[in-house]
């Protein structure tokens, strides 16, 4: 059973060795689930391509192996790292055939991907006609080709039009997160049978003004649409519109780090862009669209999302 992984620091300097080693820690929160190989990318020093590591092996051996790399120590403001622990369904344990997988040389399009995609053979099949060369056994490899096919027949398309056009192609259960050169600094995440949660940490509300109690709060929602600010950012007070997220498979990778979040239904699509977080539904349905879980917090000035209709 795979796990996924992602860290998203915005207008929170951070060392790249932070990055590095909080995408590590959200791994080892997951390797209960059980795995054979792990692997991260993170954005490369001085250009927005990603860059991928992957070893077969432990946590410790992908560690290991990302620091005989020797990756520049860099402050990145605004950075998107994502993660993934794998377990061999498509290809043997290997470090081509481990998560995380792109589009081409350029890294273009990387993904990382729980769940089976069942009708990937076909897709493999019709990218292959189109000129793309698969480099691995598994079938997670089809979602970054398809990416890339679809961006460059429509290179003026939004980051989240293209994956819900992905999306829509793909036929089994899955969660993924996909980063892009095309789309620096933004993430899409999609569910469907998978398991995801977002985790959202702010300044200023995990301890000094954390409700005793911190309960957790179900939110119902029929809208179609929801726009989730990041809190704060339009207060003119100084480093108030910083925030970190986590996105996990399971909580036990978020808790360390906050436990404000959000669980992620079937269909939902989330995207990341500057200083907001988009929840939407890439298949129209007429049933209501989600239901939220949040933890209360109090800041000295309100509460976070005190009105139960996130619209």
């Amino acid at each position: 059973m795979c796990g996924i992984f992602a860290y998203l620091n915005y207008d929170t300097p951070q060392p790249r060795a932070t990055v590095i080693n909080y995408l590590l820690q959200g791994l080892r929160r997951l390797e209960y689930r059980g795995y054979d190989s792990a692997g991260f990318s993170i954005d490369t020093p001085g250009t927005s391509k990603p860059n991928i590591v992957r070893k077969q092996g432990n946590i410790k051996a992908l560690e290991d192996h990302a620091n005989s790399l020797n990756i520049p120590n860099e402050i990145v403001d605004n950075h998107v790292g994502i993660a993934h622990t794998r377990w061999a369904t498509h290809g043997v344990p290997s470090d081509t055939n481990s998560h995380p997988h792109r589009s081409d040389e350029n890294n273009e399009f990387v993904v990382v991907h729980n769940g089976i995609i069942t009708n990937y053979r076909e897709l493999k099949d019709k990218l292959s006609k189109k000129g793309f060369v698969f480099e691995s056994e598994t079938d997670t490899e089809a979602i970054p080709k398809l990416c890339k096919y679809i961006f460059d027949k429509n290179q003026s398309i939004s980051f989240t039009k293209l994956i819900t056009s992905v999306s829509n192609a793909l036929e089994g259960a899955f969660a993924l997160i996909v980063k892009s050169s095309h789309f620096p600094g933004e993430i899409v995440a999609v569910k469907r049978g998978s398991p995801m949660i977002l985790g959202i940490k702010l300044p200023h509300t995990e301890e000094e003004h954390e409700s005793p109690s911190s309960p957790l709060v179900k939110v119902n929602s029929t809208s179609t649409e929801s726009l989730l600010s990041v809190p704060f950012s339009a207060n003119d007070r100084q480093g108030m519109n910083r925030a970190e997220y986590f996105i996990a498979s399971d909580s036990t990778a978020i808790v360390d780090h906050t436990k404000l979040v959000i669980m992620l239904q079937d269909n939902d699509l989330l995207h990341f862009k500057s200083d907001n977080i988009r929840i939407t539904t890439p298949r129209k349905e007429t049933r209501p669209r989600t239901e939220f879980w949040r933890l209360w917090r109090s800041t000295p000035d309100r509460s976070i999302w005190e009105d139960t209709s996130i619209s």
